[in-house]
Parts: structure tokens; sequence; C-alpha cells
């Protein structure tokens, strides 16, 4: 039990800090691009959702909490990390949290945001 609020926590904690950097690469943005703020505010927030669903679908990031694997490799065995093996293990005791969860939430939040102020 306390391992899964140990994962919890950090799923959380990631994903705030994802949508806190996210929110703030919109604000630049929209501040660059003219106009009203809130207008502008919605196309990054459009865009930035589009890609974290798109980074969630691929799946990037593939952890296996109950093996303590992380994978390297993308499909088909092949490598994108030269000088990395395909998988490595985690030290003991790391809690690991898959990142296409955090993506896709990342993803919906930022989408509904985009379309509730476009």
């Amino acid at each position: 039990m306390k391992v899964l609020r140990a994962a919890f926590g950090l799923f959380l904690y990631q994903l705030v800090i994802v949508l806190v950097i996210a929110a703030g690469i919109a604000a630049i943005w929209a501040l660059g691009y003219g106009g009203p703020f809130v207008h502008a505010y919605g196309t990054p927030c459009l865009v930035f959702g589009c890609l974290a669903l798109l980074f969630g679908a691929f799946g990037l990031g593939g952890m296996s909490p109950s093996l303590g694997l992380v994978e390297t490799a993308g499909r088909g065995g092949t490598n994108p990390l030269p000088g990395m093996p395909a998988y490595f293990r985690t030290s003991p005791g790391t809690t690991a949290v898959n990142s296409t969860a955090i993506f896709f939430l990342t993803g919906i939040f930022l989408l509904v945001i985009g379309f509730l102020i476009r």
C-alpha cells in the first residue's frame, strides 16, 4: 500500500510539473502572438495538447514497475539512443511511473482549456 501511495504521489507530482511547464510555454507563446491574450492562449494550448496526445499514443517512456525495467528501445527492437541498452533496471526501491498516462492527461487537459477559451 505504501508503494502504491508513493507511485500515485510521484505520478501527480510529474503531472503537475508537465502541466505547469506546458501552460507556461503556451503563455509565453500567446504573449508573442499578439491580439487578446485569452484568445491567443487557446492556440498553443490546442497545439501542445495535440502533441501530448500524440506522444502518449506513441507510448514514449514505457516502464514496467513490476520488473523495474525501463524501456529505451523503440518498436521492433531498434535502439534510438546510441550506447544505451534496450532495457535497463531501475534501482531497488524506486517507483516507476509510466509517462504515457501523463502525456494523455496533459493532452486532454490542454485541449479542454484550448476549446473552452477559443
